[in-house]
């Protein structure tokens, strides 16, 4: 009779703690969860900043090469203007 007692006390000890346990494993698996989540979210907001961020270089590539054009042409009609300019002294 006092082997079955102390046997219920242990096993009564022993659901206490897997109880406990189990509690603590749902806890931390519903924090898990949350967390893949965000994770995710975060991912998404990464990829949606990435691709931006792309499309802004592409665009940026495109005004540098259009500008090194109007540089190229300006210089061009400072030359000719210069050349004109020089003529004209030389002329007068």
């Amino acid at each position: 009779m006092k082997e079955l007692q102390e046997s219920r006390g242990r096993l009564a000890e022993e659901l206490v703690t897997l109880t406990t346990r189990n509690n603590e494993l749902a806890k931390k698996g519903s924090r898990a969860g949350k967390l893949e989540a965000k994770c995710k979210d975060l991912q998404r907001r990464y990829m949606g900043a990435l691709e931006m961020a792309g499309e802004k270089e592409e665009e940026l590539e495109a005004i540098r090469g259009e500008l090194s054009q109007v540089k190229e042409v300006f210089r061009g009609q400072v030359v000719d203007l210069m050349q004109q300019l020089q003529a004209a002294q030389t002329g007068a």
